[in-house]
């Protein structure tokens, strides 16, 4: 009888340890999750739609704006990137909200890529030249960009209230210049193009080349992409008719512009590049007559499937 009480206790404490180890000893307790919702207003997309995720999980999100509109804001977090990342601990419902862009000022004077002798001697340094440009219908303020190409030295007007201003500038300098449209209702910026001018003095002997401009492909355009390649073309000129060199710098970002070999002060002002589809691309010239040099803007890129 004993026996047979031993052998029930055995069995049933050897089945108790069992029933512990498969509910709890060796299994995994259930993972917290947590919900993502992301829309998109009228004018652009996001990179997700969101989903459920494990909590403490990292999630980026990129808002993308569409030809014409630019990215505003975050509804339902608290960022003014574009790109963010979200850790996940709680549910989020978040939204991107784009915004219509101005129209772009079409610049009138000074005329690009001349020579300005219509600024008023001020001393014998400077000059007071008059900017001016056409809203072409946008309703906004204004901020004026000048840049000395020579010295690379820039000097911003904001708040405009007008479609010309009058500023004061060292002469015998060749300068480029763009205007910046500013929405009123949503503060998003449309820069116009860029204009480049020399300001005469009292005479120079030797003029800066002009900045090159782009001829293909125009900045922020979509291209296809030929046997591995896109072709890049720009001009520049210069007020004394001198032989022109040209540099060019080739890279994925506006930071990581490399020489592109064979082009390091060449007289050709096309060059085939290598790329890859779907890609976005940056790309400057320098401009030298032998004697003085200027830089291009960086223009950039996109190349299709």
């Amino acid at each position: 009888m004993k026996t047979s009480l031993r052998l029930f206790t055995i069995l049933f404490l050897f089945g108790l340890i069992l029933s512990c180890s498969s509910e709890g000893g060796g299994g995994s307790s259930d993972t917290e999750t947590f919900k993502l919702v992301v829309n998109a207003s009228t004018g652009g997309t996001v990179s997700t739609s969101g989903g459920t995720y494990e909590k403490g999980t990292q999630v980026e999100v990129t808002a993308t704006p569409n030809s014409n509109y630019g990215f505003v804001s975050w509804d339902g977090f608290s960022s003014q990137s574009e790109t963010i990342n979200i850790v996940m601990f709680k549910d989020y419902t978040i939204t991107a909200n784009f915004g219509a862009l101005p129209q772009e000022a079409s610049l009138i004077f000074p005329e690009n890529q001349t020579s300005c002798q219509e600024g008023e001697a001020i001393d014998e340094l400077n000059s007071r030249l008059r900017f001016e440009w056409d809203a072409n219908g946008s309703v906004g303020n204004y901020n004026l960009i000048i840049t000395n190409e020579e010295q690379q030295e820039t000097k911003s007007i904001y708040g405009i209230n007008a479609t010309q201003t009058e500023v004061d500038l060292i002469h015998d300098i060749l300068y480029s210049w763009y205007v910046e449209t500013v929405s009123p209702v949503d503060g998003l910026v449309k820069a116009s193009e860029t204009f480049s001018f020399y300001l005469e003095g009292d005479g120079r002997e030797n003029h800066v080349p002009f900045p090159a401009v782009a001829i293909e492909p125009l900045n922020g355009a979509a291209v296809d992409v030929i046997n591995g390649q896109v072709q890049l073309e720009w001009q520049s000129t210069d007020l004394d008719d001198d032989d022109l060199l040209y540099t060019l710098y080739f890279g994925p970002t506006k930071d990581d512009l490399n020489l592109v070999s064979g082009y390091g002060g060449v007289p050709e002002n096309r060059a085939g590049v290598g790329v890859e589809p779907n890609s976005i691309y940056y790309w400057q010239v320098r401009t030298s007559d032998g004697n003085s040099s200027s830089f291009s803007p960086i223009y950039g890129f996109r190349t299709l499937n």
